[in-house]
């Protein structure tokens, strides 16, 4: 997954979108939690292959962020196996 853009550890904006730089052929999901908390996995937004549509859009919607502050934007994939794993980024709106 590359980061937009990104300077370090954090990254002023006000809108945000992700996407991977090239397929993965064994990725069927692709989830973002753009305020990430807690332990507990809140989709904002969501990707996946279905058998009917096997293109995996891989880049997600914008997202506002309504006020000035800290986000913890969550990256989850999982692939055609069940495995998943995910990548946090932390990001400082203005």
């Amino acid at each position: 997954m590359k980061r937009p853009h990104y300077h370090g550890h954090r990254q002023r904006l006000r809108e945000c979108s992700l996407y991977c730089a090239q397929p993965v052929p064994d990725l069927t999901h692709l989830q973002v939690e753009w305020d990430f908390r807690s332990e507990t996995f809140m989709q904002g937004w969501v990707a996946y292959r279905t058998p009917k549509e096997r293109r995996l859009p891989l880049a997600s919607d914008r997202h506002t962020y309504e006020r000035a502050g800290t986000y913890r934007a969550l990256v989850k994939v999982i692939d055609i196996f069940g495995n998943d794993t995910s990548q946090a980024f932390d990001l400082e709106v203005r």
